[in-house]
């Protein structure tokens, strides 16, 4: 009798337990759902950065020309290429979107990289096997036209990073007046350094713009993705006194 009376009341005692516990978690279940919040963290909030995407759309700067119009200093395209690894990034696709073959990519691609074709045969394979999800090839600039070259050859998973340079088409030209520009410490810009470069350089320097849309876990748009879109202002010409033929 007194062995059956300790059962019971174990069982009430864990029942009791059980039931105080389940109401803490059901009340902080209902507490998070009112509120929206937990520790602090607005939980609508955290989850639209998350499935938003925000990226700059860079402002082009500003050409520096002689009296009569000729340019003197002028940005121009150059493509940064890399290579999707993660065969994830292919999602009800008829063709694939990631690197299939690095055999055959690494042998298409090595003229344009200025590498040995075992190396980067080697270096896109262990990536991928190590669970990369991309490999990016930041210091190589490849022109418009090596691009659509590449383009042609149709290698799934490679894909181009567009950035302007500055450049000057007469060489070295009155460059002690026009100067030149630089990067800053991180990359974001490019500012004048020395000359007309640097004494104009808030003028010739334009304003970025920015966009913003909702997407996937992929980076695919949402069917809704509610996109927004700042356009960036370019930066003002600079006209000098010059003439360049003079």
């Amino acid at each position: 009798m007194q062995k059956l009376r300790a059962t019971n009341v174990a069982t009430v005692l864990f029942l009791i337990f059980f039931t105080i516990l389940f109401l803490v978690l059901f009340g902080r279940l209902i507490y998070i759902q009112a509120s929206g919040e937990v520790e602090g963290v607005n939980l609508d909030e955290w989850a639209d950065r998350q499935r938003t995407t925000s990226y700059e759309l860079p402002a082009e700067r500003g050409h520096i020309l002689d009296r009569t119009g000729m340019v003197l200093a002028a940005n121009r395209p150059v493509y940064h290429l890399y290579a999707v690894l993660d065969e994830e990034y292919t999602v009800n696709e008829e063709e694939p979107l990631h690197v299939t073959d690095p055999v055959k990519t690494a042998r298409e691609l090595a003229p344009y990289l200025n590498m040995d074709e075992m190396s980067l045969s080697d270096f896109l394979s262990t990536s991928q096997e190590e669970g990369k999800w991309q490999v990016e090839f930041a210091t190589v600039k490849l022109t418009e036209e090596q691009k659509e070259e590449i383009e042609s050859l149709h290698l799934p998973g490679v894909y181009f990073k567009k950035e302007l340079e500055r450049y000057y088409p007469n060489s070295t030209f009155a460059s002690h007046v026009i100067g030149f520009t630089q990067k800053e410490e991180d990359g974001s810009a490019i500012v004048g350094a020395m000359g007309i470069e640097k004494s104009f350089n808030d003028a010739l320097t334009g304003k970025n713009g920015k966009i913003s849309y909702k997407r996937d876990r992929f980076a695919t748009k949402l069917l809704d993705p509610e996109e927004t879109v700042q356009q960036a202002e370019d930066g003002d010409h600079v006209y000098l006194t010059i003439d360049q033929k003079i």
